[in-house]
């Protein structure tokens, strides 16, 4: 594991930042600040299966941040950018949302594969209550919703507060596939005649 102070930006045009963390590594990073995308043909983009996690507070990032592999915890309702709202591509891996006290972090995702969601705390104890943006998801592929290893006891929650796009209009479908010990709500209505899914609890 290692644990970085230090900022990184993607300013340039069509500049790509790739965090690449081999299996069973683990990059912190714990400047507030620490990732900076000012150019909507910029970005960064998680890649390998190891995991990174984020402390600090960022801005608001001008291009998607992507997910290809692994894990990303954010420990911080900004840590990919403020109220208006990122998004986060994820092409697979895990997405962990870990705070203890119940969390909004305003991100917006999108999946174009199946991955998964972890609602988690940084210190043991009762399950808490963490909200997303949008959800966007197409296809056939499958967001698993569950918990981690801190929720010790009650049940976590895992709200989406903007309205969903669920399925295509081939009518394939989207399946939400949520754990034990953990709830999940959808506010506003499913938009589109895209909106198609299943839920397995």
């Amino acid at each position: 594991s290692f644990s970085s102070g230090r900022i990184f930006d993607a300013v340039g045009s069509g500049y790509l930042g790739v965090f690449n963390i081999t299996g069973g590594n683990t990059l912190t990073l714990t400047a507030t600040g620490g990732i900076r995308d000012y150019s909507g043909t910029a970005g960064f983009r998680k890649n390998g299966d190891g995991a990174l996690v984020i402390t600090g507070d960022n801005g608001q990032q001008d291009s998607s941040f992507i997910v290809n592999a692994g894990t990303v915890a954010m420990q911080s309702g900004n840590a990919l950018g403020g109220t208006d709202g990122t998004w986060i591509d994820m092409y697979g891996g895990t997405l962990v949302l870990r705070k203890d006290a119940n969390t909004d972090f305003y991100n917006h995702l999108h999946l174009y594969a199946s991955a998964t969601v972890t609602v988690d705390r940084v210190t043991a104890g009762a399950g808490p209550s963490h909200q997303l943006s949008r959800l966007d998801m197409g296809a056939n592929f499958t967001i698993a919703v569950v918990t981690g290893a801190n929720v010790t006891s009650g049940t976590a929650t895992l709200t989406f507060d903007d309205f969903p796009q669920l399925g295509a209009t081939d009518g394939t479908t989207s399946t939400f596939n949520i754990g034990d010990g953990v709830n999940v709500s959808l506010n506003g209505n499913l938009t589109g005649t895209q909106a198609k899914c299943s839920l397995v609890k």
